[in-house]
């Protein structure tokens, strides 16, 4: 196949990919919520933290009241991020794959210059992967950005 066919396919996956993990993020882990416990669980550290060099006793006793509820909230967290980290990565995997049964995965499809890093040929063949890679990383920034997800 010809090599920017094959760019334009690649990039086209990449963009894909980008939506559809910031849409397993958004559906997934619910951005607001994960962010508001996160917030819960920095306040209370800091306030055991604070607990703990002043050795007031009362509020270190208030503090381990606190402590089960926290560790639920952890629990919460943890187990949201991994379910969208082992989503995403799926996602990705299977993105990767079909890649791979559609192309050699060899090919070079795009070339970067490398003169103003070595002296030499000057330039770097990206293969798909690399691409692909590249690609993601600038398409997930924009699709994040216009989805408003952090």
């Amino acid at each position: 196949m010809d090599p920017s066919t094959t760019l334009l396919i690649v990039t086209g996956a990449a963009l894909v990919g980008s939506v559809g993990q910031t849409v397993i993020s958004v559906k997934i882990g619910d951005p607001e919520k994960l962010r508001e416990l996160q917030g819960q669980l920095k306040d209370y550290l800091s306030d055991l933290e604070a607990a703990k060099k002043s050795s007031d006793k009362k509020l270190l006793k208030q503090m381990e009241k606190k402590k089960k509820y926290m560790d639920t909230l952890q629990s919460e967290v943890s187990n949201a991020t991994m379910k969208m980290t082992i989503l995403s990565s799926v996602f990705a995997l299977l993105i990767f794959a079909g890649l791979y049964y559609l192309f050699n995965p060899e090919q070079g499809i795009a070339y970067l210059s490398t003169y103003l890093w070595e002296a030499g040929s000057g330039l770097v063949n990206l293969t798909i992967f690399y691409w692909y890679i590249v690609s993601s990383f600038y398409f997930s920034t924009i699709v994040r950005k216009l989805m408003r997800v952090s």
